[in-house]
């Protein structure tokens, strides 16, 4: 009495996928969704790029009337109230899904969040390893071992996409690309300054922050960095470059407000780093209007549809000549602001992970 007749998609949960037969069924019609979100391993603050992703997903799902509610390690969880457990990254920790799926029915996916350059076989051959009666393994092999737990894996690129189908064997049907998106509002046009603008934990070794330093040291272009300093041993190196460089200027940690500031009025925002998975600080500042000098390596140069300009970052002269010339009036300008803003705006990308979730949960 509370439903009526339906012809619709009943999900039919297999191990490692999904597939899907049409039944006549009766049910209550219902769009709102009850998802858990889970995140295994520490992370470094407001500033980690998995616990933002996370959080501007929720936040997105959360205003189209779902309920999102974020796993801690002091809760007692209703694994079997969740219509959908959706767990990011990778790490040793995966090995609590086989014991969260063991007490649901609910469809268990996963955003892997990988951010490397490894070669593909060598990847594939370290998942393997593995020596169970001495409690040997890797975040790798966890990675493979609860793969028929998962019903959907959710990747940001096509490079990433890649990686897991040559590195894990994970089918192409059990991906879907559900790329990043920027969090900030956009047309305010602001009068550009002659600086070149780099966001990130500083002392990461991936970003390349010591030679982008080099870079305008030698070029003598200014440089203006902001984000955490990271160790305790880099932010005194870097204080020491900035005290004999004048065209250098370190800001710390800074507020989203004058996070937006900076993007607003920088003319080139530089990210040469050594591997990314995409560079969401990149994004934005281009969303924002900036241009972008950016690692020709993996993922991050498929969001920008030729419109960023490419560099080897192991190449200390064309990161610096490249910044030289942007800051010099060089410009793809207005045309990628108004690309990223098109193609990967909140509103987008959330509709199509609600999208996503509607198709694996079964509802209209």
């Amino acid at each position: 009495k509370s439903g009526r007749p339906v012809t619709g998609t009943e999900p039919q949960r297999r191990r490692g996928c999904w597939m899907s037969f049409s039944v006549p069924f009766y049910r209550q019609v219902n769009e709102n969704m009850k998802i858990a979100y889970l995140m295994g391993q520490p992370v470094t603050g407001n500033s980690n790029g998995v616990k933002s992703q996370a959080e501007t997903w929720a936040t997105g799902l959360i205003s189209l009337g779902h309920e999102v509610e974020k796993i801690g390690p002091w809760g007692h969880y209703a694994w079997q109230s969740f219509d959908l457990i959706h767990v990011f990254g990778f790490g040793l920790w995966l090995e609590i899904i086989p014991a969260i799926a063991g007490r649901t029915d609910s469809k268990i996916v996963l955003s892997p969040i990988m951010d490397t350059n490894r070669n593909h076989f060598l990847q594939k051959c370290a998942s393997y390893c593995s020596i169970k009666f001495l409690h040997m393994t890797s975040p790798l092999h966890s990675l493979r071992r609860i793969s028929k737990y998962i019903s959907m894996y959710y990747v940001r690129s096509d490079y990433e996409m890649k990686y897991l189908t040559q590195s894990f064997d994970i089918k192409m049907n059990c991906i879907e690309k559900i790329p990043l998106s920027f969090r900030f509002k956009t047309g305010v046009n602001r009068k550009r300054e002659d600086f070149c603008l780099h966001v990130s934990i500083l002392s990461s070794k991936n970003k390349n922050v010591k030679r982008l330093i080099e870079a305008a040291i030698k070029y003598k272009f200014r440089l203006v960095l902001a984000g955490d300093s990271g160790t305790k041993q880099f932010g005194e190196e870097l204080m020491q470059v900035v005290s004999k460089n004048k065209n250098i200027e370190y800001l710390g940690f800074v507020s989203e407000e004058k996070l937006i500031e900076l993007y607003s009025i920088a003319k080139v925002f530089a990210l040469p780093s050594l591997y990314e998975g995409v560079g969401l600080v990149a994004l934005e500042a281009a969303a924002l209007g900036t241009d972008v000098v950016l690692t020709n390596r993996g993922a991050p140069k498929e969001y920008y549809n030729g419109l960023a300009f490419l560099v080897d970052p192991n190449n200390t002269d064309e990161i610096g000549s490249t910044i030289v010339n942007v800051i010099a009036g060089h410009t793809h300008q207005p045309d990628l602001s108004n690309f990223i803003q098109y193609n990967y705006s909140n509103e987008r990308v959330i509709k199509k992970l609600e999208h996503s979730y509607f198709q694996l949960t079964g509802r209209p």
